[in-house]
């Protein structure tokens, strides 16, 4: 069986005292929060698609950080070869998880 992993992590421009006055990257990325750190974060979001196995990267996404990890997962499944997708718990959702019955896969 092929397992496959989807996560993301955060790449950050700055501390996060700077988030307001910094000017680099601006209008390209933005300020969010991060729940797991407790703290607002200026910068990009990676989205990844790893295979569990080799630990390649099979798939990436760069976003905004305020984009939210449910609305790339499923640009991040296609043409996956797995049945079976290992997410955290951001991407959990009933109408995720129909979205990825209906293509065959168990999230």
């Amino acid at each position: 069986m092929i397992l496959q992993f989807i996560d993301s992590f955060l790449i950050l421009v700055c501390n996060p005292i700077r988030d307001f006055c910094v000017k680099f990257f601006k209008g390209v990325a933005n300020i969010g929060f991060n729940a797991t750190k407790t703290i607002k974060s200026y910068g990009f979001k990676v989205h990844m698609k790893v295979h569990m196995c080799t630990r390649y990267i099979l798939n990436y996404v760069v976003t905004e950080v305020l984009v939210h990890d449910a609305k790339v997962a499923e640009t991040q499944i296609d043409n996956c070869l797995a049945s079976k997708i290992l997410a955290y718990v951001g991407y959990v959702g009933q109408k995720l998880q129909d979205n990825f019955i209906q293509k065959g896969y168990q999230l």
